[in-house]
């Protein structure tokens, strides 16, 4: 099931992050780092980040702060948490609410040409979100929530950058 689980990859240092939902332990958000090395993959010691239930669980990376951020559903609240990668290990800074209610979909993406990451979200209202991030050491501030779009029918989302023309590409 994508929506319990996130992945990204930080070319520079040749690893990744995966956040997921532990069913075996109360749903809690874990992440684990992977780290590509020819044609191994090998995994860090997973850590837990939430004591609650974490649902809709999604990643980018921030290439400029080499961060990751995390996002979820937790509570009655969507969340978001900057991770710090060393070596095999994660360490989290402050959890973030990104919105008050929960989303039911999600999506983020990094922009280099603005150094912020940039989340797409449906909400319960089926109206899609974006909110634009910036993260300044171990913890992320984000500005005003714009409404993108209406009425989807499927409920998904995605985001992606256009370096070419400098562009976050919306699909709902």
């Amino acid at each position: 099931d994508t929506s319990t689980m996130g992945l990204t990859f930080d070319t520079t240092q040749n690893h990744f992050v995966i956040a997921y939902r532990d069913q075996g332990d109360s749903n809690k958000l874990n992440a684990i780092i992977g780290t590509v090395d020819g044609t191994s993959i090998s995994f860090g010691t997973e850590v837990s980040l939430t004591s609650g239930a974490a649902l809709w669980i999604k990643c980018a990376y921030d290439s400029n702060a080499d961060k990751f951020v995390i996002a979820y559903n937790r509570s009655s609240a969507a969340k978001t948490i900057v991770a710090t990668v060393s070596g095999t290990s994660i360490t989290y800074g402050t959890e973030t609410e990104l919105i008050s209610n929960p989303f039911e979909a999600v999506e983020g993406v990094f922009d280099p040409d603005t150094n912020q990451i940039i989340w797409a979200y449906k909400t319960g209202t089926n109206v899609f979100h974006s909110r634009i991030g910036a993260i300044s050491g171990t913890s992320i501030s984000y500005g005003t929530q714009v409404n993108c779009c209406a009425n989807n029918s499927n409920g998904s989302v995605g985001v992606t950058y256009d370096t070419k023309n400098n562009k976050v590409i919306l699909s709902t």
